[in-house]
């Protein structure tokens, strides 16, 4: 599967995910691979490309790790203007 095939894949599962979390809480399990684009997406937005996969793998992943992201409308921050997806807490192992 190409970089762009995954892009791809990402954002149509960030726009239900964000349409079923504006109602309710959603669980999804995923994989170590997918999860790494999902971050990169929220992190660089559409300037997220091959060069960026090295350095955002090196945010580690362990099997069973519990990561939350959450959707928000709007928010302020040191004066910056946010919206969208939030990283909450990166493969949490608390409960191993």
């Amino acid at each position: 599967e190409s970089f762009n095939a995954i892009i791809g894949r990402v954002k149509r599962v960030q726009e239900r995910l964000a349409e079923r979390a504006a109602e309710q809480r959603v669980v999804a399990v995923s994989h170590f691979g997918f999860l790494h684009f999902f971050l990169g997406r929220i992190l660089f937005g559409e300037e997220f490309a091959p060069r960026h996969l090295r350095p955002l793998y090196q945010a580690a992943h362990d099997n069973t790790g519990i990561t939350v992201f959450s959707h928000r409308e709007r928010w302020i921050m040191d004066g910056l203007d946010f919206g969208g997806w939030v990283l909450e807490t990166w493969n949490d192992r608390a409960h191993l």
